[in-house]
């Protein structure tokens, strides 16, 4: 039966068509869908003996049904595909009305029972993350946006993470009507990030092993070369026959080369793991140029060659920076160049590249006579561990990474380092360094005239706290020839016992001893100072050499620091500075506490009672 034979039956039988849909078409033969309603029209007797006919253009509205279909199919499609889940809850009660495929899936659990009870998928969530969870549904079917994120135990006992989040829907009228969210697995991402965490505190405690490792060998090493630096400076102003001061000079040069090896190894290590600081202080630029240069003139006399220098001046002398690691880079580069030059000069040129009102940028360049350096190398020796030489048979040793350091170290202090180089003609290593303008005079970078130490005024009582007797003989044995007296104590009680019993000076105090370090006496003095108008002076003696052990040391309250292997002049520098911020009274036989021998030799009190 066709469409038209469909609706004469049912109008014969006197019945209403009701929202027949039909197409029709137009005047200007377009085609539109139509809904009809026939309505059968009575007389008195009820018989139908005539029909009313409604036709409404529905064209428009089945357009939109068909779009809102297809959109409603690809909201399915997308939904059921994706890897999250995809879930929909009516509150009041609570109700899953949509729940992706995902779900079983992950959760490794019907859809069905959930639908059945919105609550069953709290279920399967882990004992310890229940609680909080069930706070996140009921947030959720309160009108509230919520997250969380919790552990799902599979029924084959595997556990899966899940990170939920859930939106409050509501109608037109502002009515909460409905909240849909989605979860998603998170499992892999913990176990990569877990990974990537236990890596890095993996790395972090081979880092702090490296650190301890370079601290307690620096300790092991400088502890002993302290003694054979210092003694051999001590045997070389005495007596001696020329052979007896050429075979000490050789073992103060091989000190010193085995000295800057262990320094370089340290500095590479600190500044590899970050910890290398640059500081800003005021120091006098030229000063501290010229003071560098003479610490390598003996070098080059050595070899007959020139040391010549030649500084703009357009350079300010009073600048801000840091003058340890200036002196650092340059001694590297004219270092090398003296060593690797064998007739000629090596000259030193300074000169302001760039100015402004409060800073200037200097460039640096080290020009010698040597032999160059092969163009396929030059890229390269700034790397660590890289030498321009790197056969058996080469004529210079070292350990290829001072020219790393020195980069680095420029590169810290804001500046840049760069080569050319000839080969056969020579080479030149140029750096530079931003540096503040200073406003006030700077602290000039040559070591004072410290010997002899205003002996005649300032014959100090120091308190030398040091557990190795040969470096305690040896810091005595300095003390004594700058006119000092010396009393030697060998760890931090009997040190503590007797600063309470005798008035000292000046502390040197070592850090690392049995029974109780530096550090520990030195908080427990201060302490004992505490509340009073007294304050001893101490300095630090550590053999190791690791950036921060300076700021420990003051932080325990120590005034000053000097690292081992130290020399007299250091330790007299040392000394020296304290004594400008502090006025030493005037010692006799009836002062304060024991009295202490008059004679200038040594006395040790080891294991004094406390």
């Amino acid at each position: 039966m066709n469409e038209y034979d469909s609706i004469a039956a049912t109008t014969r039988a006197g019945e209403m068509v009701r929202n027949h849909e039909t197409k029709r078409i137009t005047k200007d033969k377009r085609e539109i869908d139509v809904l009809l309603t026939i309505s059968p029209l009575r007389d008195g007797a009820g018989t139908a003996t005539a029909f009313s006919v409604t036709a409404r253009d529905i064209t428009q509205q089945k357009q939109t049904l068909l779009a809102l279909g297809d959109r409603e199919e690809q909201f399915r499609q997308l939904a059921e595909n994706i890897r999250e889940v995809f879930f929909v809850v009516t509150p009041n009660p609570p109700q899953v009305t949509y729940i992706s495929p995902a779900y079983e899936q992950i959760w490794g659990r019907s859809r069905e029972e959930l639908l059945e009870r919105a609550d069953a998928w709290i279920e399967s969530v882990h004992d310890e993350d229940r609680p909080r969870v069930i706070d996140y549904f009921l947030s959720t079917i309160s009108g509230k946006q919520a997250e969380s994120e919790y552990r799902v135990v599979r029924p084959d006992g595997s556990i899966r993470w899940i990170h939920a989040r859930a939106f409050p829907v509501s109608d037109p009228a502002g009515n909460f009507i409905r909240v849909v969210g989605i979860a998603e697995d998170t499992t892999e991402r913990r176990r990569v990030l877990d990974e990537v965490k236990a890596a890095r505190t993996a790395a972090e405690a081979a880092n702090r092993a490296k650190s301890e490792f370079l601290a307690n060998v620096s300790h092991e090493i400088r502890t002993p070369m302290n003694a054979m630096i210092g003694m051999t400076d001590l045997a070389l102003d005495t007596s001696l026959t020329s052979e007896q001061r050429d075979y000490l000079q050789t073992v103060q040069a091989s000190a010193d080369s085995l000295l800057h090896l262990i320094n370089e190894i340290l500095d590479f290590s600190q500044i590899e793991a970050g910890k290398l600081e640059i500081s800003r202080v005021e120091f006098d630029l030229h000063d501290c140029v010229n003071a560098t240069l003479k610490t390598l003139q003996y070098r080059a006399a050595e070899k007959n060659l020139k040391l010549v220098s030649d500084f703009d001046s357009a350079v300010p002398s009073e600048v801000l920076g840091d003058p340890h690691r200036l002196r650092q880079v340059l001694t590297n580069l004219v270092g090398n160049a003296i060593k690797f030059t064998d007739q000629g000069q090596v000259a030193l040129r300074m000169t302001e590249v760039a100015n402004a009102r409060e800073e200037t940028t200097v460039q640096f360049s080290v020009t010698d006579t040597g032999p160059g350096i092969a163009p396929e190398k030059q890229k390269a020796v700034f790397d660590p561990f890289v030498q321009a030489d790197n056969s058996s048979t080469r004529q210079y040793g070292g350990t290829g990474l001072g020219l790393s350091i020195a980069a680095q170290l420029t590169n810290l202090m804001g500046g840049r380092i760069w080569l050319a180089s000839q080969p056969g003609v020579g080479s030149t290593f140029s750096f530079t360094v931003p540096f503040g303008v200073a406003r006030a005079p700077g602290q000039p970078c040559t070591q004072p005239d410290l010997n002899p130490l205003r002996q005649d005024e300032n014959r100090l009582r120091i308190l030398v706290v040091e557990d190795n007797p040969i470096n305690a003989k040896l810091t005595s044995s300095m003390l004594q020839k700058q006119g000092h007296r010396p009393v030697l104590v060998t760890n931090g009680r009997d040190a503590l016992a007797i600063a309470q019993r005798v008035s000292f000076d000046l502390v040197l105090m070592d850090v690392q001893m049995p029974e109780m370090d530096g550090m520990e006496t030195t908080v427990a003095i201060r302490k004992l100072e505490s509340g009073t108008k007294t304050h001893l002076p101490i300095v630090a003696l550590t053999a190791e050499a690791i950036d921060g052990d300076r700021t420990r040391c003051l932080a325990a309250g120590m005034d000053a620091y000097l690292s081992k292997p130290f020399t007299i002049p250091q330790l007299s520098r040392i000394i020296e500075e304290i004594s400008r911020a502090r006025t030493f009274p005037a010692h006799s036989p009836d002062h304060q506490g024991a009295p202490i021998p008059s004679d200038t030799s040594s006395e040790t009190l080891a294991h004094h009672p406390s």
